[in-house]
């Protein structure tokens, strides 16, 4: 879709220069929907990501905190090197971070699959131009995590 409206812009309108070039066989106003449609599907679907890992993490956490609990009234603290602050900590903040997993956890390996087809795309409709600047982004990330880590 973004090829097509370049294309578009690079024929000055003309109609015919249009449709003879491109990968996509639509209308520009249909090109620009795409572009609009594919990001509104994206935020649904993270979205949607998003609250049913809540969901799941909800669940999990209550699951993990009776559990935790249940073992906690048959263990004797008094006879143990562990504290009861120790326990509390692994309720209210590991298993918090447990449940927090869950809400991103789709994100891990959907990113890295967006980030390889936009990629590709962006080298099919830029050409050589893309890998310039494909190679300009890695250099900045790599100085930033460099700088970022002293």
């Amino acid at each position: 879709a973004l090829e097509k409206i370049l294309i578009f812009v690079n024929c000055s309108g003309d109609m015919e220069c249009y449709h003879s070039q491109g990968f996509l066989p639509v209308s520009p106003y249909m090109a620009v929907l795409i572009l609009f449609m594919g990001s509104l599907m994206k935020s649904v679907g993270d979205g949607q990501n998003y609250v049913r890992g809540r969901h799941i993490g909800v669940r999990l956490k209550a699951a993990l905190i009776g559990c935790i609990f249940n073992k906690s009234i048959h263990v004797d603290l008094s006879a143990s090197r562990e504290s009861v602050g120790k326990l509390n900590n692994l309720i209210s903040v590991d298993v918090g971070e447990i449940q927090n997993f869950w809400c991103y956890s789709h994100f891990v390996w959907s990113t890295l699959y967006e980030i390889i087809i936009a990629t590709t795309l962006l080298c099919v409709v830029l050409g050589k131009a893309a890998v310039a600047g494909i190679l300009t982004m890695l250099v900045f990330m790599a100085a930033g995590f460099y700088l970022g880590a002293k």
